[in-house]
Formats: structure tokens, sequence, C-alpha cells
């Protein structure tokens, strides 16, 4: 391909991927209306409690940023949707409830925390006896663009902005992160019950969130804090350089994502000065992440005398397999003093395998960045008990869902440049 095309093709990318006091009114919300006058009709059939949920709006980070007469202040506001304690029991430090932040999608330059087609998924979670905080970030990608002399000049600075926008929504979401944490107390939840999840452009500042947590460069939360765990409908994490090397174990995480996606890729795309790893990408590095600790973890295993099954059917005489295309390690039938041996070596070995759930769908398109919150309500309620539930050593399992869209035939897609360009700005 000739150079010039390259990178115009780098330049088109970066445009493409851009797709203190608390207000203490409070409002009663309802069903919401759609843009065409109807719920989903999946949505009819759901007992969604909104009647007594309360939305509450609060100023959690002002930024500055330039000066003197280019000076200008970023309000960032969150809305706190929740029902109310019946009982003094019920608001009782033995009786904290869990919290999720969501990252609202639009590319980076437009988007809003309350569109009324996330309304229902927040509802829905405080029926659950959720904190749902729905937050503002600043938009990087808002501003036009600026001329640069040549094509190359053009695309650094256009894929430079990009990078950064990203940046800027994750410092903003671990701000909101540290006001909840300060509001837990007062709102009665749980610090270690706070989940994330985003749509779209949410979906990537989630995950690099948690991406750049594990690799130890969050200097705002408290160093031992994590996430309890992460949906991402329709995601990716940035890189400037290198490939996907997880630090430290990430949170559970639950990927909605097809690969007819021509908005955020399913799969890498790449430019000299960065690439976006779409979910099926993060995938394969958690499985790489969890081989390394298999690696590690049968020296445990020698050192106790215990054999790691390759086969997912099978186990060894201490009731141990490996589930197969995951390499993550899982206790089945072992009797309770052998699996609480076997976590005490593991623990002193420092061996955390990675958990996720992957519901990867053929030929369907960016929709899925919306559809699973209201399709799938009962898998995400499902993953959130689990995290919540199930003790951080217990040994995970990871899955992939590979699901089909009977309303059309499946159809293998490979995304390129322009197809980005096309679906974020439609021409």
């Amino acid at each position: 391909m000739h150079l010039k095309t390259v990178l115009l093709e780098l330049a088109v990318l970066a445009l493409m991927l851009c797709s203190c006091s608390n207000n203490d009114k409070s409002e009663k919300i309802g069903h919401r209306a759609y843009e065409d006058g109807n719920s989903p009709a999946y949505l009819m059939n759901m007992e969604i409690d909104s009647t007594n949920v309360l939305k509450e709006t609060y100023l959690y980070s002002c930024i500055n940023s330039g000066s003197g007469s280019n000076l200008k202040i970023d309000s960032l506001f969150l809305d706190r949707y929740y029902i109310p304690a019946l009982t003094a029991e019920d608001s009782s430090a033995m009786n904290l409830r869990p919290c999720m932040i969501f990252v609202f999608g639009g590319g980076f330059s437009h988007g809003a925390r309350d569109r009324e087609k996330y309304l229902d998924y927040f509802n829905y979670l405080a029926s659950q006896g959720y904190n749902v905080v729905s937050i503002d970030y600043r938009l990087g990608l808002q501003a036009p663009f600026e001329k640069k002399s040549n094509k190359i000049a053009f695309a650094k600075y256009a894929v430079n902005r990009f990078v950064s926008s990203v940046d800027m929504a994750v410092e903003d979401l671990y701000n909101a992160t540290k006001y909840v944490l300060s509001k837990s107390a007062e709102w009665g939840i749980d610090p270690s019950q706070i989940f994330i999840s985003g749509s779209s452009a949410g979906a990537i500042t989630v995950l690099q969130a948690e991406y750049e947590l594990c690799a130890g460069r969050c200097k705002v939360l408290p160093e031992d804090f994590d996430y309890r765990g992460a949906i991402a409908f329709s995601g990716a994490i940035v890189l400037r350089k290198g490939k996907l090397d997880w630090g430290r174990r990430p949170c559970p995480v639950f990927f909605f994502h097809g690969d007819g996606d021509s908005n955020v890729p399913f799969g890498k795309v790449s430019t000299p000065w960065c690439s976006l790893n779409g979910s099926s990408r993060i995938v394969a590095s958690l499985d790489d992440f969890n081989k390394s600790v298999d690696k590690r973890a049968r020296k445990v295993l020698k050192k106790l005398n215990m054999n790691l099954s390759e086969n997912s059917k099978g186990s060894s005489s201490a009731g141990l397999s490996v589930k197969s295309g995951t390499g993550a390690t899982a206790a089945h039938n072992a009797g309770g003093e052998e699996i609480e041996s076997l976590i005490r070596e593991y623990e002193k070995a420092g061996l955390e395998y990675a958990s996720y759930t992957f519901y990867s769908y053929e030929g369907v398109d960016h929709s899925l960045a919306e559809k699973p919150m209201y399709e799938n309500l009962p898998q995400i309620m499902l993953f959130l008990n689990e995290c919540r539930c199930a003790p951080l050593k217990e040994l995970p399992v990871c899955q992939t869902m590979r699901m089909q869209d009977r309303r059309r035939p499946p159809e293998k897609y490979k995304i390129g440049v322009f197809d980005y360009f096309k679906s974020n700005y439609g021409n």
C-alpha cells in the first residue's frame, strides 16, 4: 500500500475512534419511555420496580485546564440511583450495599450520564439492592481537530488526542471512585463491593482503568483497592507500545462484543503510535496470564504430590482439572482439607488466576454496546452475585460463550480503518 494512503488511514483512524458541593434535590424515577414511544418488548416481562428508586445528583470533581483567557473549568457530576433503606437494620454496617459505577458511551466526543436507554439498567440494579452511580467525564474529542502542516504530523496528533482522551476519562473514573469511597459510610456502601461497567467509549474507559490499576499506575485510589468486578459492553484497551501484559490479576470481567463491530474493534487495530485491543485480544491475554500462573502452580502441585490434568473432564487423585482452552485451574472434587491446603500453598506462592466471562457474538455489530443492558440482565446479575459471594481466593473458572444472532446468518468481518470512519461519522 502506498505510504500516503497508509498515513491517511492512520489520520482517519484517530478521527473515527473519537466517536464542589452536592445538589440536595431528589426525584423519583419511573419507567421511561423510549424514542419510539415503547420500551423493548423483553422489558415488559421483567419485574423492574422503579417506583421507589431515588435519584440524587452530586458534584464530584472540578478540574482546571489552561490559563489566563484560556482557563477552562470542568465541573463533573454524578447521579446516584438507589432505594432508601426501610429500617435502621437495613442501613447498618452489617447490611452495606454494593455499588455499580457506570460510564456512558459516545466516542469520547458526546454522550450523557442520564441517557434514557440506560435508565432501566440503573433501575433494575437499584431494585436488586445496588447503589448505581452514573458519572460525567471529560470528552477529550469534543473540540474540533486542528489542521497540521502534513499528513504524518496530523496522524500523530490525532492519535495522541485519542489516547489522551482515554487517559482523561480514566482519571475521572478514578476520581469518581474516590468520591464514592468517601461517601461509602453515608450512603451505606460496602467499599469492597464496588463494580464498574461501561458502554462503548465507557467500556474502553472501564477496561483501561482496571488495566492501569493492575499495572500500579493509579495514584488516586488506595494501594490495596481493586474493583470487585467489571462489565464491558463492546470495549477495548489502548496501548502506546508493546502487548497486553497484566501486572497482577485483574478483577473478574464480563465481556460482551460482536465480531461485526465497526466502532470498537473485536480484535486489534494498530498504528505506529498506539494499538486498540478489543475483547477477543484481551481475553487471549488473560488466558496467557493464567497459563503463566499454571506453570508456577505445577511446582506447588508437585510439592503437594498432586497432578494437573490437561483433560477438562478428567481429574487427578486430588480432584483437580484444567478447563480446556482457558488455562485456569479449577478444583472440583477434592476434599475440604485438600482444597484448604492447596489454597494456602497458592497464596504463599502468590498464585492468583484471572477470571472472566466472554459473550462473543458472531456477525453482530456495535448494538452490543447497549443490548445486553436489557437482554442479558439475568446473566449480568448472576455474574455480579458470583463476584459478591465467592471469596476472592477461590479458584475461578473462565468461560467463552460463542453466540449467534438468529435474525441473520453469521458473517465474518475484517474491520479496516475506513470502516471505523463510516461507522462513527456516517461518511
